[in-house]
This record gives structure tokens, C-alpha cells and sequence, in this order.
């Protein structure tokens, strides 16, 4: 029963979240967010749901109102999510059962199965399940092309345009805000050195990566002891000059034949590493 009412309860914050205005102008989007907050608070309370909170979440809770980012862990697929990805896989569900059109079937089957395994075996909801549902986008992108089937009646017309017109503002909007390489702003990519372009999506990451840079020379072979989530790609260099090698299991940080046998100069070691798996007394440093 509780899996039952979490796969209640996230997928209705999956169609929630779909209402994503990624890619407009921060002043507009976020007072468009806003009205969206106010709107679903309202209905969700009429229906007698609660999605706001700590129920069903692996480490965050949820909010009616995030502030709007464009930014690949935030975002999801535009207004064209929530408008026509979502309606027109449910439209073609219904008429490809009708129509025992077996190819049609097999998309829609494929990507509600996919968005089900996502919902229940994530284990809670996270403020980026967004990007877990590429997959799904994907098989549903094609049901756009059955807008252009019909005649072009003026219905058709309208469907359309409000596809290609929300499709291209949010094409450029992502393009220009994207967090990660923004073309305006006071801090666009143009203007920042190295350190700054490789860690604008990875905050607090400048001091180490300028501390590698400066002891580590180019050639030298450095070991990596990070956490599952941690990216290691800053510390090759600008020119792929070093040589990362991997520390795991943790434990060949004491292993000095390994260290000689891998030639290794340096070890890096995150905090995170250590919080999960400290550093042994015996570590030569």
C-alpha cells in the first residue's frame, strides 16, 4: 500500500514539476513560478493531497516553489513537457489501443514503464529526478508528429505554432541562461578564466582545482580518492597533461607496493571520501 500511495504522490509532483519554465527570463519565469506555486497549492488542497514535505522524498523535501534554474540538475523539458509530451502520450495510449497499433503501443508502454520504475525505485524524490526522465522525453518526442497528420484546420494550426513558438523560446532562453556556460549576466563564460568555466556547476570546487594546478606538475601521475558523485575530470589539466589513477578499494591507500607499482606522485583525497572512509593512521603523507 505505501508503494502504491509513493507512486500516487511522486507522480503527481513529476506532472507538477513539468510545469517548468527553464529557459524564460528569470524575470519572468520566477513570477511565473510563483503563479504556478499558488495554482497547484490550490488544487492540490481541493483534491485533498499533500505533495509538499518530507513523504516520499530520499533527502530534501519538496516545495510548491523552487526558485527557476536553467541548469541540467533542475531543469525539465520546457512547457512542452507539461503540454504536449505528457497529453500526447496519453492521447496516443488510448488510440493505439483502439487501433491495435502495435509500434505506438510499444513507445507509450516503454515510457510509462520507465517513468514507473523511476518513481518507485529512486527511493524518494530528489529536486533533480528531472534529468531521470530523458528516456520517457525521448520515446514521447516523436507523438509531436502527429500533430502535423491531420488537415490544417485552424485547431491544428494553433497546436502548431504554440509548439514551435514554446519550443524556440525555450531553445534560446537555455542556450543563453544555461547556469553552466551563461552567454549574459555579469559573469558569462567569456569573461572567466579556466577555473571558473569548469566549476560553475561544481561550487566550491575552484580552491582545489587551483591547488592541483599549482603542486601538481604537468606528467605526474595523481591518485584519486573521491566520492561516487564527485567528478574527476578538472584534474587531468588543461591539455591532458596528468594522469589520474583511481584509488580503490580504499584500502591500497596503505598498500605502498600498489602506489610504486602505479608510479603514483600524488593522492588527492575528498572530504567526502573521508567522511565515508577515513584516512588510516598508517597513511604516508
Amino acid at each position: 500500500m505505501e508503494a502504491i500511495k509513493s507512486l500516487g504522490v511522486n507522480s503527481l509532483r513529476v506532472i507538477y514539476e513539468n510545469v517548468d519554465f527553464s529557459g524564460f527570463p528569470i524575470q519572468l519565469a520566477q513570477p511565473l513560478q510563483e503563479i504556478k506555486s499558488t495554482i497547484g497549492k490550490t488544487v492540490f488542497s481541493i483534491i485533498h493531497m499533500t505533495l509538499e514535505g518530507s513523504q516520499y522524498t530520499f533527502s530534501k523535501n519538496f516545495y510548491y516553489l523552487y526558485p527557476v534554474r536553467t541548469q541540467e540538475d533542475f531543469s525539465w523539458f520546457g512547457l512542452i513537457g507539461f503540454f504536449f509530451l505528457i497529453p500526447l502520450t496519453a492521447i496516443n495510449f488510448i488510440q493505439s489501443m483502439i487501433r491495435k497499433d502495435v509500434y505506438r503501443l510499444g513507445l507509450c508502454l516503454m515510457g510509462i514503464g520507465y517513468c514507473i520504475l523511476i518513481t518507485t525505485e529512486r527511493g524518494g524524490w530528489t529536486p533533480d529526478w528531472g534529468r531521470y526522465f530523458i528516456v520517457p522525453a525521448t520515446l514521447a518526442a516523436p507523438f509531436l508528429g502527429t500533430i502535423w497528420l491531420e488537415r490544417p484546420k485552424m485547431p491544428d494550426l494553433l497546436l502548431r505554432s504554440g509548439v514551435i513558438i514554446i519550443s524556440l523560446i525555450t531553445l534560446t532562453g537555455v542556450i543563453i541562461y544555461n547556469e553552466a556556460k551563461p552567454l549574459v549576466g555579469d559573469r558569462t563564460i567569456w569573461t572567466l578564466d579556466r577555473t571558473d568555466q569548469i566549476s560553475m556547476n561544481l561550487r566550491g570546487m575552484n580552491p582545489v582545482i587551483d591547488m592541483v594546478d599549482k603542486v601538481v606538475p604537468a606528467g605526474s601521475r595523481l591518485g584519486l580518492l573521491i566520492g561516487a558523485n564527485e567528478t574527476a575530470y578538472p584534474f587531468w589539466g588543461e591539455h591532458f597533461e596528468r594522469y589520474l589513477i583511481p584509488v580503490f578499494p580504499h584500502n591500497l591507500l596503505t598498500n605502498s607496493d600498489w602506489i610504486d607499482k602505479n608510479k603514483i606522485e600524488f593522492i588527492l583525497i575528498s572530504k567526502l571520501a573521508q567522511r565515508t572512509k577515513p584516512v588510516p593512521d598508517n597513511f604516508p603523507s
